[in-house]
C-alpha cells in the first residue's frame, strides 16, 4: 500500500469526508474546532516516504501585523513538540504543518493519526491567539503568556496523560 493509499484508508476508516486532488498527491478535507472552521491539506509524497498536513488558519495575516505575528509565532515554535506554525510573509497566508518521514518504516493507521490530532489540537489553541494579535493589539509576548498559563490550566484539569483521546474523536471533528 502506498502512503497515499494508507492517508485515504485512515480518513475512510475515520469517517471523514474528503477530496483527492489530482494528480493523486494531495487530499483536502474540512475541520470545525472550538475555536473557528479549517482548510487541511494532506501532501503526499511518496517518492520520498513523506506527508505533511497543514491546517490553514481562516485569516490573512495584515502587512502591519507581520512583525508582531512573526515574533509571537517564533515563541509559540520555540516549545512546540510536534508540528509548526507558519507564516507567508509575501500574502500573510498563517498555518500549521506537521510532516513525518517514513522512510525504511512500516507505516500504519495510527502513524497517520498521530499526524492529525496533534495538528488539530495545536491549530484550535493557537488561532484565537493570532486573531487577538492582529484585532485585539495584544503584545505577542503577553500573549504567549496567556497561551502558556491555558495550556497550564488544562494541564491541571487532566486526570490522565490521554490529552488527545479524550478531546477529540473523528466524528467529533466531521
Amino acid at each position: 500500500m502506498t502512503l497515499f493509499e494508507l492517508v485515504v484508508e485512515t480518513l475512510k476508516t475515520d469517517d471523514w469526508s474528503f477530496s483527492i486532488v489530482e494528480p493523486e498527491e494531495t487530499i483536502t478535507f474540512g475541520i470545525t474546532l472550538e475555536s473557528g472552521q479549517f482548510r487541511c491539506y494532506f501532501f503526499v509524497d511518496d517518492e520520498n516516504d513523506c506527508i505533511q498536513l497543514v491546517s490553514i488558519v481562516p485569516a490573512m495575516a495584515p502587512q502591519e501585523k507581520l512583525p508582531a505575528l512573526c515574533e509571537f509565532i517564533c515563541r509559540a515554535n520555540y516549545a512546540l513538540p510536534i508540528g509548526s506554525l507558519e507564516i507567508d510573509l509575501t500574502d500573510g497566508e498563517m498555518r500549521y504543518k506537521t510532516s513525518i518521514s517514513l522512510h525504511d518504516v512500516p507505516a500504519n493507521i495510527n502513524m497517520i493519526r498521530n499526524l492529525m490530532y496533534p495538528n488539530f489540537t495545536m491549530v484550535d489553541l493557537y488561532f484565537p491567539a493570532l486573531m487577538k494579535i492582529i484585532y485585539g493589539d495584544v503584545d505577542p509576548e503577553t500573549m504567549m503568556a496567556m497561551v502558556d498559563q491555558q495550556l497550564e490550566d488544562e494541564d491541571d484539569e487532566e486526570d490522565d496523560d490521554d490529552f488527545l483521546n479524550d478531546h477529540f474523536s473523528p466524528h467529533d471533528l466531521n
